[in-house]
């Protein structure tokens, strides 16, 4: 075989390999999570709950909207909650000076009721939603003791959940960016944090 042809079809293959690959991942990206999925993973998120015998949480504190979304389905499958439904702290996302900052807007005042809570997020990407939440909480109910869950954890995320659902990444499937604006329940006409910046994911292909 001539060697030069022999180059030619390598590169040729590397090149097609990579052109699929990246299609793949395209589509793959823009349609949204399943709602299945989704409950999967959060039953997933709840097993490893469960399995902590020195934590038995009393009350569930969701974190924004798509925190209260799973924080309904992982109250729905805790025994033993002394509210059968998410508290949710709302955040506020801006960005100043170039910075991106996140912080709890409000929240309820009667947390100190309970004894145990679990903070639980959607997709803990940064980490700086949760760690809001966590200063928040330590502020307003300094004698409830928290701990912190996400049905998706990047790995390199400012804190680290003691309970996740299912590991993310920066690529695939389970992309956190993806993840972040593809869940099943935003539908069209839902508003983003940081619209300039996830809305504009919103127009990939579905």
């Amino acid at each position: 075989m001539d060697p030069a042809n022999f180059t030619v079809g390598v590169l040729s293959s590397l090149v097609a390999t990579a052109i699929v690959g990246g299609c793949a991942r395209y589509f793959s990206w823009g349609r949204k999570v399943s709602f299945r999925q989704v409950v999967r993973d959060v039953e997933a998120l709840a097993c490893k709950i469960k399995a902590d015998p020195s934590f038995r949480p009393d009350a569930v504190v969701a974190v924004s909207r798509s925190g209260a979304v799973v924080g309904g389905v992982l109250a729905g499958l805790l025994d033993g909650l002394a509210i059968g439904a998410p508290i949710v702290l709302p955040i506020e996302i801006d960005r100043r000076h170039g910075l991106r900052h996140t912080a709890i807007s409000y929240g309820p005042t009667n947390l100190s009721a309970f004894s145990k809570v679990i903070l639980v997020g959607c997709v803990n990407d940064t980490g700086e939603a949760l760690r809001a939440a966590k200063e928040w909480l330590a502020e307003n109910a300094p004698s409830v003791q928290v701990k912190t869950a996400a049905v998706y954890s990047r790995p390199g995320a400012l804190v680290r959940p003691d309970h996740i659902g299912r590991e993310a990444g920066r690529n695939g499937r389970y992309d956190t960016g993806r993840l972040l604006v593809r869940m099943p329940w935003m539908i069209d006409g839902w508003l983003h944090d940081l619209p300039a910046e996830r809305g504009q994911a919103s127009l990939a292909p579905r």
